[in-house]
């Protein structure tokens, strides 16, 4: 995500470093952004396309029949719908359409939800694993997922609302200080929201995981041979479900840590904007990468981690 860098002053006023190069943009957010962030997204709309591609041709049954199938294969398209909003944001910047105010606007609307789309599908996937650990039918859960999708409508009507009503002139942030105050408490809630929600299901997940695998040994073990037997299965079982959380779960949080902790210190008045611009435009530089190697990082998860479809294919060609 290209990030902002908004905050407001005691008398009321506001200071934005654009995202925009035509605008105000240091020479190493410059470097960093064409040189690291593009080529990301270059090669995350590659590298989803070919996992999407994969994913739908392998097992097709399967994957109708499988919830955990269907949203892994809707994140895929939001981190490419993501990847090329990103690319066609970049190269428009060195253009004319920089100037171009409606441009930049859809730009800045089509990036926030994907990205808002993009957390959903983590929280959705965070979820279906936590279900299928208690042996939850889909039709008993569906209710949550449901709640996750009106939750993702109603922050995408806030953006659109926001959008419509104010210009974007960095493809970001919008121009009138209104709507910048309901874009970053609404974005705020929203990120912060997801973020905990997925790391307290793949913590819970684990946790419950393990209870019911030591009680398991604790019911059905009969002698001591039988029982480390047991105790060595569960330990590899739990530390596959421990390693599946940590890709799926904590490698997302660290992809967007780093932005929200910036736009955090920001609005709680711990960084001023006005006179620590150098650090904040190495803040952003940092943050911004780490945000594109989602789109990156996601695709490389499900063919190396993700469900055996796409794995045993992955060896059949090699």
């Amino acid at each position: 995500m290209a990030s902002f860098i908004h905050a407001m002053n005691t008398t009321g006023s506001s200071a934005v470093v654009t995202s925009n190069p035509s605008g105000i943009t240091g020479s190493r957010l410059f470097l960093v952004r064409y040189a690291l962030e593009l080529p990301i997204y270059v090669v995350g709309c590659v590298l989803n396309v070919y996992v999407i591609y994969k994913f739908l041709r392998n097992n097709r049954k399967n994957y109708e029949a499988s919830r955990m199938n269907r949203i892994i294969t809707c994140l895929l398209v939001a981190c490419l719908a993501w990847s090329v909003v990103s690319c066609i944001r970049y190269v428009s910047w060195l253009g004319e359409a920089g100037n171009n105010l409606v441009l930049l606007t859809i730009e800045a609307f089509a990036g926030m939800v994907c990205l808002a789309t993009i957390l959903s599908f983590n929280v959705m996937l965070a979820l279906e694993r936590y279900f299928v650990m208690r042996q939850r039918t889909d039709k008993e859960t569906q209710g949550y997922f449901t709640l996750v999708g009106f939750i993702l409508g109603i922050y995408s009507f806030i953006m659109l609302g926001v959008y419509a009503t104010s210009s974007s002139n960095d493809s970001v942030l919008p121009d009138k200080e209104l709507q910048a105050g309901i874009w970053i408490w609404s974005t705020a809630v929203y990120y912060t929201a997801t973020i905990v929600a997925i790391i307290a299901l793949y913590i819970s997940t684990f946790f419950h995981t393990r209870n019911v695998l030591r009680m398991h040994i604790q019911t059905y073990s009969t002698s001591a041979a039988e029982m480390l037997i047991r105790k060595r299965a569960i330990l590899e079982i739990e530390r596959k479900v421990l390693f599946y959380s940590i890709c799926f779960g904590f490698i997302v949080v660290i992809c967007y840590l780093p932005e929200i902790l910036m736009n955090g210190v920001i609005v709680a008045g711990l960084v001023n904007p006005h006179t620590q611009t150098d650090l904040l435009e190495i803040w952003k530089c940092v943050a911004n990468v780490f945000v594109a190697c989602d789109t990156v990082v996601t695709p490389l998860l499900v063919v190396f981690v993700g469900p055996k479809e796409v794995q045993d294919d992955s060896e059949v060609e090699m």
